[in-house]
């Protein structure tokens, strides 16, 4: 499924592109400096394979100007299911109500402390790093999708913050791990980042 998310707060715009399990965000500028990511999206659409990503490790780091709530507008903008018939996940069929619709929700980025090295176990230095309220921004974008009572919750795991849990009204489970991502900055007010996470249900 490819997603085209945009989010607006001044004097800073955002657009957020999703696409077969693949997160890139960037900003709505002119980008100068053409690295991986930014060839990757100027060839958008025609895109022929995954790009190849370092393991993540670790959350993902934002600039500081990221810091704040967002009001965001996500568009589902296209549908492909490669192993179709035979294999179709659960939901697919029913997305398609939300194709080239905007759907709106608020999201956030908070300041958070990281260990930067450790020895015999223990942190030796702590820096602040920006990182998405993974937690609030799940529940709002799901809330958003699926309605108010059909989502209990988005829980972020305590140990691993690239695994979270969205807990259905229903008992099942969506599962979601960033498992790869690479980062560019291309100048000072530019940030692009693309994830590439596996999801999978659990029923009661």
């Amino acid at each position: 499924m490819v997603f085209r998310f945009s989010i607006f707060a001044r004097p800073i715009r955002l657009l957020i592109i999703v696409v077969l399990g693949t997160m890139t965000w960037l900003s709505w500028s002119c980008i100068a400096v053409a690295g991986e990511l930014s060839q990757r999206i100027s060839d958008f659409p025609n895109w022929q394979h995954q790009p190849v990503l370092p393991q993540a490790e670790g959350d993902l780091a934002y600039p500081a100007w990221f810091v704040g709530t967002w009001q965001m507008t996500s568009i589902l903008e296209d549908m492909v299911a490669p192993l179709a018939p035979d294999i179709v996940t659960p939901g697919f069929e029913g997305n398609r109500q939300f194709l080239h619709q905007p759907v709106s929700t608020s999201i956030r980025f908070v300041n958070d402390r990281a260990e930067k090295e450790r020895f015999l176990g223990y942190p030796l230095t702590l820096k602040t790093q920006v990182v998405s309220d993974r937690a609030y921004n799940g529940l709002n974008l799901a809330q958003a999708y699926l309605g108010d009572d059909a989502v209990s919750s988005v829980k972020v795991d305590p140990n691993n913050p690239n695994r979270q849990i969205t807990v259905l009204k229903d008992g099942q489970q969506l599962i979601s791990t960033v498992t790869r991502r690479a980062t560019e900055a291309p100048t000072a007010n530019d940030f692009l980042t693309t994830e590439l996470f596996q999801q999978f249900f659990r029923g009661e």
